[in-house]
């Protein structure tokens, strides 16, 4: 740990090879206190960055009483040739002695994991950076497969909410040629399709915010969005459903146009006692975060002039529909 003094924090490769060694001697000296430590503060290495992991790392050699060198030691211990060497052939040598059982991975396995959501010691953004300094192509081929393995299941679940998707909008065309108008209530309850079916489409969103009801929920602040797929688009106008995207969320619900009001930047009154705490807080931070964007827009002081209603968001959302 005591040559950490002499690497810049810029040669995150070589400050990571110090921690894994040093956890690995650690650990064959049943050292339980200092790998608990040495571990944390790996955790603070970043792939853009290891100032904190260098700087944890030393207050803890401080902890555990300091290094004194010897005589025979000279002050420059890292040789000049080792300077010029990159971060990842830097301590190259000391990689055969250094144990499999070692449970952190390399900086560039991990940089592999970052591409989707990542973790937090490699995120897309590191990922991004590792693809962008790519020199081979094997490096390249191995970030392109750990992205295509990441991706795969989220792009398993978007083909099926969308299968889902069609499946309910022929379920609903269905429902309207066969069943005889019934109270709006009872329909809901024996409906297969809902307003809480997972669903997925290929959408823009529209600058029009709307106050939502989805089954479970109370009013809930929502984008207004337009499927680009004219075969899901123009179903759903025929059948008075609209997409929505609540704010601050990634998810879509088709509702119908009766469960959509406009946005005046308050709670909706109706029954919010069956509401836990928790739910009433994200529906306040919601309403807040779309009026900050409405604010950012300009266009907050037309709306409550207006009672609630944006006539220009309301024209461009026809325009993008037609």
């Amino acid at each position: 740990l005591f040559s950490l003094n002499s690497i810049p924090t810029k040669r995150v490769g070589a400050i990571r090879e110090v921690l894994i060694s040093a956890i690995a001697i650690a650990r064959k000296g049943n050292l339980l206190d200092i790998l608990k430590d040495l571990r944390e503060a790996l955790t603070l290495h970043r792939p853009s960055g290891a100032g904190r992991a260098r700087t944890s790392a030393l207050a803890l050699l401080e902890k555990h009483g300091g290094y004194e060198k010897g005589e025979d030691q000279d002050e420059d211990e890292t040789s000049d040739s080792d300077d010029d060497l990159t971060d990842d052939e830097s301590f190259s040598a000391k990689d055969d002695s250094t144990p499999n059982s070692v449970s952190f991975l390399c900086a560039e396995a991990m940089m592999l994991t970052g591409s989707l959501g990542g973790d937090n010691q490699a995120d897309r953004v590191d990922w991004k950076d590792s693809v962008m300094k790519c020199k081979t192509l094997s490096r390249f081929a191995a970030l392109t497969e750990a992205l295509i393995h990441r991706s795969r299941p989220f792009l398993l679940k978007m083909a099926d909410d969308k299968e889902t998707l069609m499946k309910a909008i022929k379920y609903w065309e269905g429902n309207n040629k066969t069943r005889k108008r019934k109270s709006r209530t009872s329909h809901l309850k024996k409906e297969k399709y809902n307003s809480t079916t997972e669903i997925w489409a290929d959408i823009t969103t529209t600058e029009r915010f709307v106050m939502a009801k989805v089954e479970g929920y109370p009013w809930w602040p929502a984008s207004v969005c337009v499927a680009r797929d004219s075969c899901i688009a123009s179903p759903l106008k025929e059948l008075n459903r609209v997409l929505v995207s609540f704010v601050g969320e990634q998810y879509l619900h088709v509702i119908r146009e009766d469960d959509m009001r406009s946005f005046t930047g308050e709670v909706t009154k109706n029954d919010l006692s069956k509401f836990s705490a928790d739910t009433m807080r994200s529906l306040n931070e919601s309403i807040d975060l779309t009026k900050r964007i409405l604010r950012g827009r300009g266009k907050w002081e037309d709306i409550q002039m207006n009672g609630g209603q944006d006539k220009n968001t309301e024209e461009e959302e026809k325009k993008s529909t037609s």
